[in-house]
């Protein structure tokens, strides 16, 4: 599929998506860093990724749903 031009509510939805997420993923790579066990910054830097990805898919959704 090509890509379209976002609708001002689109644009809207998916910003605020990615700003929350980034705000989240922002937040636990604070968290990572500040530890030092090895299997706690594996376990945040899984939870970042998936964060990540949950990111992609709420952005994929709302563009799916308000498509014409």
């Amino acid at each position: 599929p090509g890509h379209r031009q976002l609708s001002e509510d689109e644009a809207r939805r998916v910003s605020m998506i990615k700003e929350q997420f980034e705000s989240a993923i922002k937040y636990l790579k604070v968290l990572r860093d500040s530890v030092h066990d090895a299997e706690v910054q594996r376990m945040y830097s899984v939870a970042i990724t998936e964060a990540e990805t949950a990111s992609m898919w709420a952005v994929r959704a709302t563009i799916c749903v308000m498509a014409p």
